[in-house]
């Protein structure tokens, strides 16, 4: 069974519509529907056609995505959809072949049927290799990480204990290189989960705030474990 990671978006804008209406997918507008092509060469030309200004090396990138799309991904394949809305993963199945649709707007149109399994799996759940093959800049990959089917879906069901460490390291043969901003985001985030809680978080807010400029105050630890800070701009 392969697993699959896509994306919502640069900024998360496709994810609800994809959770909400158990689908996978992208935009591509210029494009018509892929079905009927049964070939890469000829996904090829129809993209070029599509796309004339758009270099070869791009164009290799999309086709290879798309072919993906419509003929590569299998019925119970697993997806994996990293949240940036929400910092969690979503993990489903496909379920059905591909459909081009024109009622999920423009950035929405070249999809797969998913059956959502679970909508908020922790990132500290599933293991850094696995993480770092879900970073991938392209809106469709293949984790291509050994039993990777059998870790996420353990993943699903393990009780978080430890937050476990992002590192970037070499991507395996035929994975792309992944998104060195979201690995280095959720190393920060991580490291701040492991250090600091409460109070000690309070600080490092305030810290933070002062550095933009901000005056602060920071209300002392009190019996209710409320975390209080005030701050304001001197003009």
């Amino acid at each position: 069974m392969t697993v699959w990671t896509v994306k919502g978006g640069r900024h998360g804008e496709r994810e609800q519509r994809l959770l909400d209406n158990g689908l996978l997918g992208g935009g591509w507008e210029q494009l018509p529907t892929l079905e009927g092509v049964s070939s890469k060469e000829q996904l090829a030309e129809l993209y070029k056609a599509s796309y004339p200004e758009m270099g070869t090396q791009a164009i290799s990138n999309y086709v290879g995505q798309l072919w993906s799309l419509v003929h590569r991904m299998q019925l119970g394949d697993l997806v994996v959809l990293p949240l940036k809305t929400t910092g969690t993963v979503a993990v489903g199945r496909i379920t059905g072949g591909y459909a081009y649709r024109d009622d999920m707007g423009e950035d929405l149109r070249h999809c797969r049927p998913v059956q959502w399994i679970k909508l908020d799996v922790q990132r500290d759940a599933f293991d850094q290799d696995l993480l770092y093959s879900f970073g991938a800049f392209l809106t469709f990959a293949q984790v291509r990480r050994d039993n990777a089917d059998e870790r996420v879906l353990k993943s699903m069901n393990d009780p978080v204990l430890t937050p476990k460490s992002v590192s970037v390291e070499e991507p395996t043969e035929g994975e792309e290189a992944p998104d060195v901003e979201a690995i280095a985001r959720e190393q920060v985030r991580q490291f701040v989960s492991r250090n600091f809680a409460g109070h000690d978080l309070t600080r490092v807010v305030g810290a933070i705030l002062e550095a933009q400029g901000f005056t602060i105050t920071v209300s002392p630890p009190g019996p209710d474990r409320g975390i209080d800070i005030l701050g304001g701009l001197v003009l």
